[in-house]
């Protein structure tokens, strides 16, 4: 039986020149990665992306394991605090074909996550009760995603 869901959004995010390497951890190589911009568009709700960042492990075999937060500020000043956290399979080979230029999609490189919002406005407190998965992919600026809400 497939999963119902409705598509939610799509979402790039832009990543900035700024990275930490924190280092070895106990999960892997810890690496913070603070996004600067992108924007967001659905069915529902549209905006840019305020601020965020990427709190990632990469662990020993390759995989990122994600851990990512994000304030969405939409088209009608709400503003949306997202969570979620997911994993990039073989990490390693898809950033060398970033790095040739290439955006990396959902057909190349595992890349899921499962989301959470939180939000004062009223418009949209639907969203505080919906769960989303999230398919990405990996471009050249940072990263894209098709979120879809779970029904």
């Amino acid at each position: 039986m497939a999963i119902p869901s409705d598509i939610l959004f799509k979402i790039d995010c832009q990543l900035g020149e700024q990275t930490f390497t924190v280092g070895a951890v106990p999960g892997g190589n810890r690496v913070v990665a603070m996004m600067h911009g992108g924007s967001f568009e659905g069915p529902r709700l549209s905006g840019t992306v305020a601020s965020g960042g990427d709190w990632a492990v990469v662990r020993a075999d390759g995989t990122l394991e994600a851990d990512v937060r994000v304030v969405l500020k939409t088209s009608d000043d709400a503003l949306i605090y997202l969570r979620y956290s997911g994993v990039i399979v073989e990490m390693p080979k898809a950033m060398a074909a970033v790095k040739q230029g290439r955006t990396v999609g959902p057909d190349e490189v595992y890349f899921r996550v499962a989301a959470r919002f939180e939000t004062a406005a009223p418009q949209h407190a639907w969203l505080n009760n919906t769960l989303a998965v999230g398919i990405g992919s990996l471009t050249t600026t940072g990263v894209s995603y098709e979120f879809h809400a779970v029904k």
